[in-house]
């Protein structure tokens, strides 16, 4: 899995709440999904934001790589700083985006 942490001009970075019917539903989180075989972290970033806020982004150096075990299930995430090169984000799958310091 990997996820971007999408910052603005102000420096605000852009959180996404899971909506209803989502895994992990109500619980915050960077946007972002999982790695198909042909991909690379990077690539699947592009793709997921594309598809889950309709905008275009560039994706920076590494954050994090880390991995929890939830109840019911292991995540390895990789995080990685991202930039907004073109469009707005917009919630398309979340029930809602904010911008938060």
């Amino acid at each position: 899995m990997v996820g971007a942490v999408i910052r603005n001009g102000a420096g605000e970075i852009l959180c996404a709440l899971r909506a209803p019917g989502m895994s992990m539903a109500g619980l915050w989180e960077f946007p972002g999904g999982k790695i198909e075989p042909h991909e690379t972290p990077a690539e699947t970033l592009v793709r997921e934001i594309r598809e889950e806020l309709g905008c275009q982004i560039q994706v920076g150096e590494l954050v994090a790589d880390v991995t929890h075990q939830y109840s019911t299930v292991e995540v390895h995430l990789r995080t990685y700083e991202a930039t907004v090169v073109n469009g707005e984000p917009t919630a398309r799958e979340h029930a809602e985006l904010r911008w938060l310091a």
